[in-house]
């Protein structure tokens, strides 16, 4: 003999005898895939969104660009913002006369462009901070270099996923 379940109604009782030989069985199973059809799509966004962490795009030197003598020092601006895994640099300068380095910390120092990791040059340049490290950028003409025409940058992991009660409001805006 089964247990008794709730029917349709407040006041209503089934007897479901075998398990699964009755309509209340079936009642509960659609309930329990009505349940999951909501809370998969759900599990699978917020798994998105821990996993996809939004990527910020940083315009080195501001309007000013990648230039000698910013109105902002490149380091203090860098000190200023959080860097994250994935995040994008962004370097507008004049083609042809200037690059971006990307070098180890005593060609920083030391202006050596003899020797870079990545060399970037159409003037609109981007470099994507693909791990968390140091890196330390410095202008393609010496000149520029040792008048202050670099930047270090400190990444951190990923951006944070978003906050649990984010979440839990998107959930509840989806339930109506």
């Amino acid at each position: 003999m089964g247990f008794p379940m709730m029917a349709d109604g407040p006041d209503e009782w089934l007897d479901t005898g075998d398990v699964g030989a009755s309509r209340g069985c079936g009642h509960i199973s659609d309930r329990f895939l009505g349940f999951m059809f909501f809370m998969i799509p759900l599990l699978l966004l917020s798994l998105s969104f821990s996993l996809h962490a939004v990527a910020t795009e940083f315009q080195v030197g501001g309007e000013d660009g990648w230039v000698v003598k910013p109105s902002e020092e490149y380091n203090h601006w860098a000190r200023r913002q959080m860097f994250h895994v994935n995040d994008i640099l962004y370097f507008e300068y004049k083609k042809g006369n200037d690059s971006v380095l990307v070098v180890k910390e005593e060609d920083y120092y030391s202006c050596n462009i003899t020797n870079p990791i990545h060399k970037i040059d159409d003037g609109n340049s981007t470099f994507r901070l693909h791990k968390p490290s140091i890196f330390f950028f410095i202008s393609g003409n010496v000149s520029n270099c040792e008048n202050g025409q670099k930047l270090i940058i400190a990444v951190m992991s990923a951006s944070p996923a978003p906050s649990p009660s984010k979440v839990s409001d998107s959930a509840r805006l989806l339930q109506g």
